[in-house]
């Protein structure tokens, strides 16, 4: 656990690759094990870990094989970024501690840290080829074969929103768009959504306590379906329409959308889902992305 120039305490966590293994080998993400060649690949499942001082707290847990023990009275934070998102937070660093962290990143241990869970990734690969469930070898299969569905994104062109949803509440508005669309959609795309009937019956029901205790502001955006959900968003987002919600809502909706995104994302995680609601779902994923989300989220 290194410590900044300017004495900040920072630490990597690679506890999303234990996630990622479970996604896998239930047969419905394997293409997240697959994809991984090299170490950058690992970088959006590995946490940036910041510590707060706090004289009363007892680091009490093991660290990982060949980790640095954790000092008491310092505790442990989710910076809401992972490697692959940090320099959106970097940049606010004094240049010591970005040359610093830069050559952290470098350095022997570390690249040798990653270098293991590397290895630990390639034969995990192995396994979900030949010994994992039916669904799972199937779809490592076809990633191995260049024939994946999702393979496509190779090809896309970046995700527009990832850029601008620094900003909470700004992740907040364009997420609510979404999912309100989403939840229209519910009505008309019936197969897909009893394919995914938990998470939408998930977002029905965040949707009518949002829209039932906010009726006069939220309802008219609702009905908005002229105008794609984006630019239903932008127009939100340009009337403030949170300003206009109670100031004890707006409150509860920062804390529970969070949650929401993540809960409801599992429907939007695959093909079909981009192919019928591509708006929608470059929204949303670049969300489930955002710091806002991840730092709240982590964990669950």
């Amino acid at each position: 656990m290194p410590q900044l120039p300017s004495g900040k305490h920072i630490a990597i966590q690679a506890n999303r690759i234990d996630e990622m293994y479970d996604e896998a080998f239930n047969g419905t993400q394997a293409h997240k094990l697959m994809q991984i060649e090299d170490i950058e690949d690992l970088y959006p499942y590995v946490d940036v870990i910041y510590f707060e001082g706090d004289s009363d707290y007892v680091n009490a847990e093991d660290g990982a094989p060949g980790s640095i023990a954790m000092p008491d009275g310092l505790r442990p934070v989710n910076s809401g970024f992972t490697l692959a998102t940090i320099l959106q937070d970097i940049a606010n660093w004094c240049e010591e501690d970005r040359k610093y962290f830069s050559d952290h990143l470098r350095s022997e241990r570390v690249v040798g840290l990653l270098n293991s869970i590397l290895g630990d990734v390639k034969q995990k690969q192995v396994m979900l080829l030949e010994e994992g469930p039916e669904l799972g070898r199937l779809l490592a299969m076809y990633w191995r074969a260049g024939v994946h569905p999702l393979q496509e994104e190779q090809e896309s062109p970046p995700n527009k929103w990832e850029t601008s949803f620094v900003d909470d509440k700004r992740v907040q508005v364009f997420a609510l768009a979404a999912m309100m669309r989403m939840f229209l959609n519910s009505k008309i795309f019936k197969e897909f959504t009893a394919q995914h009937q938990k998470y939408f019956d998930m977002l029905e029901g965040f949707i009518s306590v949002a829209i039932g205790r906010n009726q006069d502001v939220l309802e008219p955006w609702l009905w908005k379906t002229k105008l794609a959900s984006d630019e239903v968003a932008e127009e939100m987002w340009q009337a403030k329409v949170l300003d206009d919600l109670p100031q004890h809502y707006r409150g509860h909706l920062a804390g529970q959308m969070p949650y929401s995104i993540n809960m409801f994302w599992p429907a939007m995680d695959n093909a079909e889902a981009r192919e019928l609601f591509p708006v929608e779902y470059e929204i949303l994923s670049a969300a489930w992305l955002s710091p806002y989300v991840t730092k709240m989220t982590s964990g669950l």
